[in-house]
């Protein structure tokens, strides 16, 4: 299965367990029969097989009503979609994408992308005081699928439920009001967002007033709001419950948490029940609620359940004919020009960016595709927690609004890894969006650890509207490097850089960027001696450079490439100690070779001239940290070095669904080979290091196996380098 499984776990938990309002005035009675589709996590999957055994039939539910994974499955239903469809939709799903909150890379601007993501902790500051999230998932995964999928049916329009092609309702909690609150309209998306957010995990979704969460909370399985609406009969399909103690596993959180939510629970469950015509129940409590992976297995179950009530089916729905379902939306009207475009939220006082970064224009056509990218590139701007969008087709024109969630204008995010090479590392960013109302950011970058980072920099769009980007920034930076010659350290030493740096990067779409930057520094050495360089230099330089990003994913790239180059040249007439140049080359391709294998090809070449110690190049070990030694497998870390040096590496990577339940979502196996040259000096004497030295080569390989966690990356690589030799690397959270 793919996607996190604690987190879907949580979601399952959550599927377990607008305009919008439920009415206080009695329904008037209605004809045909309702279908109740209770929650239960991956056992909400049963569900589909029910749908498909009562269309094999010909008998066709009323209504819907749903509570969580019901609410997921009913809106599809009830959008037009058959229990086929319904099931693809399934099967084919990566379920990582309903939690994943990262956006789309290839959207990121440029100068973004350099600047690098973390997963941590993000607290937001609200007046005075930092704020801990409500909660850990935002949803805009989930938002993302549901407007995908209601955009395809042609009813992401449709704000009245009863005119959807099959009368839908969902249930929510509202936590404000303690008490449970029964969509009837509004936007589809959002009401069956709210049903299935899980408390402390999906943030909750606020409306009218109203603070909503999962449905299951009070009303999993929502036989008494089907009766208020005023259907006849009722029929309910509940897929959660106490199996017999012999049965219980109860070996993980998961499997705990769903229990202790299933007793607290469980009276009110029979009690509701007891007021349907016929309860069916798929035979699904030996299934996990985090069996994603097991859908064909859980749809069977259903279908299994529903055939064996045939029967009394027939008898059920002969006696309440209802009204055949309306005909599906013309879904024509989703290709009329736009005539409105508008940004709502709670803070939109300059929406003008937002809306110029969507690419929608008045007088073009409202696609489907139009409508997911538009969403994709406002999301990636990263100045909201989610973005969705509502469609107006009323008189014969198009309205659209993107609705956002604005982030906090302040926020500290904490992230936390372990490897073998410099054990933890902790890292802490700070960032006040458009300081002072200026439009400029404000951030404080911490690296702490054996590797030291500092950053205190503005950074400003200039002039605004214009992707020129002009950043101002004080750095101190510490990196150790420790030397070895046959396994032994022949020189230990400290550089250390503190300075001023100021410069423009131009983005050029999102994926290539320029830039140059003038900076100040000083630079310290520590050193046992072998260098015969050590002390303090003022240095003054000009960086220019350019690069090209089209990757699609942060962590594991699937496919595209990354390209950079720049050139540092000492300014010793603006008051450096030094004149030099250093010369350095980056490049990364990755090419899908099937869905779960992929090719990776790198390289990295570094070239100077009167380079100081402290600015030679470094390679070896196999840890990606941005100001680690290059990766070389077989080898310590900075074993290799020199003024000039290059590696070249070829990683074959497979994905695999990951054992670790609860743990983690993919796995993967990677195997790779590198190469590398340098002016390698001979450190067999005991006199001073010459950098100036004839070429030597160096080549090895490794095996790793990786898993991706809610911490970031767990990955395990055993190298072999020449002579036999080994190196071991183990390492636990993101590529700071």
């Amino acid at each position: 299965m793919h996607g996190h499984r604690l987190i879907l776990g949580l979601l399952a938990f959550a599927l377990c367990c607008g305009s919008a309002g439920a009415a206080d005035d009695p329904a008037p009675r209605r004809n045909g029969v309702c279908l109740v589709l209770g929650g239960g996590g991956a056992r909400g999957l049963a569900h589909i097989g029910v749908l498909k055994a009562l269309e094999e039939e010909g008998l066709e539910p009323a209504a819907v009503i749903g509570t969580s994974a019901g609410a997921l499955v009913g809106s599809l239903y009830c959008a037009g979609y058959t229990s086929q469809q319904i099931a693809d939709f399934f099967l084919t799903m990566d379920y990582a994408d309903l939690i994943r909150e990262e956006p789309n890379r290839r959207l990121v601007d440029y100068d973004q992308k350099e600047a690098g993501r973390f997963p941590g902790l993000t607290l937001y500051l609200e007046g005075r005081a930092l704020d801990l999230p409500s909660g850990i998932i935002a949803g805009q995964g989930v938002i993302k699928q549901l407007d995908r999928a209601f955009t395809a049916a042609g009813v992401q329009h449709v704000h009245d439920f009863d005119r959807l092609p099959r009368p839908f309702r969902c249930v929510a909690t509202d936590l404000r009001h303690g008490r449970t609150h029964t969509f009837s309209g509004g936007r589809l998306s959002q009401a069956v967002r709210a049903s299935i957010s899980i408390p402390s995990v999906f943030t909750p979704v606020e409306l009218e007033g109203m603070l909503l969460v999962d449905g299951g909370i009070l009303n999993n399985i929502p036989v008494d709001i089907a009766r208020e609406w005023g259907y006849p009969a009722v029929v309910a399909v509940n897929v959660s419950g106490s199996s017999a103690p012999e049965r219980k596993k109860l070996k993980n959180l998961i499997e705990i948490w769903d229990e202790s939510s299933t007793l607290v629970r469980q009276e009110k469950d029979h009690r509701l029940m007891a007021m349907a015509d016929l309860v069916v129940a798929p035979d699904v409590l030996d299934f996990s609620i985090a069996d994603f992976h097991l859908a064909p297995e859980l749809i069977q179950k259903g279908y299994e359940a529903a055939r064996a009530d045939l029967p009394r089916l027939r008898e059920i729905f002969a006696a309440a004919p209802g009204a055949p379902p309306r005909a599906a939306p013309d879904r024509r009207g989703y290709t009329r020009p736009l005539e409105v475009v508008e940004l709502v939220g709670d803070d939109t006082d300059n929406p003008l960016e937002a809306l110029t970064k969507s690419g929608a224009r008045l007088g073009k056509p409202v696609t489907p595709d139009m409508l997911e990218r538009s969403v994709e590139k406002i999301y990636a701007m990263d100045r909201y927690r989610t973005v969705g969008y509502d469609l107006k087709l009323d008189n014969g024109e198009a309205e659209l609004a993107y609705l956002v969630d604005t982030l906090p204008k302040a926020s500290l995010t904490l992230g936390l890894r372990y490897d073998t090479d410099y054990q933890f590392t902790g890292r802490a960013r700070l960032r006040d969006r458009n300081v002072l109302q200026t439009g400029s950011d404000l951030e404080l970058d911490l690296l702490l650890g054996q590797l030291k980072e500092f950053r205190f920099g503005l950074r400003t769009p200039v002039p605004a509207g214009v992707p020129v980007i002009w950043r101002n920034e004080l750095f101190f930076v510490r990196t150790p490097h420790k030397i070895l010659y046959q396994e032994e350290p022949v020189e230990v030493f400290d550089e250390k850089h503190y300075g001023f740096t100021t410069g423009l990067t131009v983005d050029v779409g999102n994926a290539v960027g320029v830039y140059g930057a003038l900076v100040f520094e000083k630079a310290n050495m520590a050193t046992y001696g072998r260098f015969d360089e050590s002390g303090s230099d003022r240095l003054t330089f000009i960086r220019v450079g350019a690069g090209v990003d089209t990757l699609d994913q942060w962590a594991f790239p699937r496919s595209g490439f990354r390209v950079d180059g720049h050139v540092d040249r000492a300014l010793p007439g603006l008051g450096g100690d030094l004149d030099y140049i250093r010369i350095t080359g980056t490049a990364d391709a990755y090419w899908p070779l099937t869905e779960n294998n992929v090719l990776h090809v790198s390289g990295y070449a570094g070239w100077g001239v009167d380079l100081p110690a402290y600015l030679i190049h470094f390679a070896g070990g196999q840890n990606d940290l941005r100001m680690a030694s290059t990766p070389l497998p077989g080898y310590a870390v900075d074993e290799v070095f020199g003024r000039d040096l290059w590696t070249g590496l070829v990683e074959y990577r497979r994905r695999f669904p990951s054992p670790a339940i609860g743990l983690s979502s993919d796995a993967y196996l990677l195997v790779r080979y590198g190469l590398a040259g340098a002016r390698y000096p001979d450190l067999s004497s005991d006199g001073l290091i010459e950098l100036g030295v004839p070429y030597r080569y160096f080549h090895g390989g490794s095996v790793g196996y990786a898993l991706t966690t809610l911490l970031g990356p767990l990955q395990v690589f055993v190298g072999a380098g020449e002579s036999g030799r080994w190196e071991l690397t183990i390492r636990l959270g993101p590529d700071f």
